[in-house]
């Protein structure tokens, strides 16, 4: 719970707030999802919310997501020269297993 009030400090200083548009989304993702398991489970919820608490818990947990998000795009830097190289060993060794010439099975009898 600190932690989520650190991080909402962090994303607030930072212009990071949800908006209205991106609640709604989620807000009917999650409507979506209830009456889907209320349906398979023949059960209601056992906490009860209101619509205006479940808009805010789903603000707060956006407003966190971007934040942590944001702050994380930053460290993460791949250059195209290291997206290449990776899917070059990546076609290397699937193609390499297909081939029964490479099968490590046949090597190891030799």
């Amino acid at each position: 719970m600190i932690n989520d009030q650190i991080l909402l400090k962090m994303a607030n200083d930072s212009g990071l707030n949800a908006t209205d548009a991106e609640v709604d989304v989620k807000f009917n993702e999650f409507k979506s999802q209830l009456y889907e398991w209320r349906s398979s489970t023949n059960c209601s919820a056992s906490r009860k919310m209101t619509v205006d608490e479940i808009r805010a818990e789903l603000r707060k947990s956006i407003t966190i997501d971007k934040s942590v998000n944001k702050k994380s795009r930053r460290k993460i830097s791949v250059t195209d020269g290291e997206i290449k190289d990776s899917t070059t060993k990546t076609r290397t060794v699937s193609t390499a297993r297909k081939l029964p010439c490479c099968s490590h099975s046949r090597d190891s009898g030799r």
